[in-house]
């Protein structure tokens, strides 16, 4: 059996989280309610993305377009399985959002300076997985070439 040790605790985690991305121009938006207001597609907020459809979709955000959060979100498709290894019921959802400011190059970037870096994980036991293509879509080389990268600096 693997032993972890416990380097950080959960709300030391979100407030790294928080703090690296206000470090890069984030400002960080306020938890929603987990009952949707003015909302009737959802009984529950189940992603950290919910606050922010609006501005995805083009809107401004009062804020900027350099956002960070951590949404309290539910999850109850697989009620059934809750308590196993890999579904939960709630949760922590953390997100750094780009409206239309950046896109892969930082992100990718920031993501694993975030993990390594500041949590100081082992980049060998850590794996990244890319969309491979399908039909009329490309597989994302742009993503292999700066993942390559990044994966070249830490080893």
């Amino acid at each position: 059996m693997v032993k972890y040790q416990l380097m950080y605790s959960t709300k030391q985690i979100l407030q790294k989280y928080i703090e690296f991305y206000e470090k890069r121009g984030h400002k960080l938006i306020p938890n929603v309610s987990l009952v949707p207001q003015n909302d009737s597609t959802l009984l529950f907020v189940n992603s950290g993305m919910f606050p922010l459809v609006p501005y995805l979709s083009g809107q401004e955000h009062p804020l900027g377009k350099r956002l960070v959060n951590v949404q309290r979100a539910l999850r109850l498709e697989d009620i059934d399985e809750i308590g196993d290894k890999s579904h939960t019921l709630g949760f922590h959802m953390i997100g750094n959002w780009s409206l239309g400011d950046y896109f892969k190059d930082k992100q990718l970037v920031w993501a694993y300076e975030f993990l390594i870096d500041e949590l100081k994980l082992d980049i060998t036991k850590i794996a990244a997985t890319v969309f491979a293509g399908q039909e009329n879509i490309k597989k994302d080389n742009e993503s292999i070439k700066i993942l390559t990268e990044i994966f070249n600096k830490y080893n």
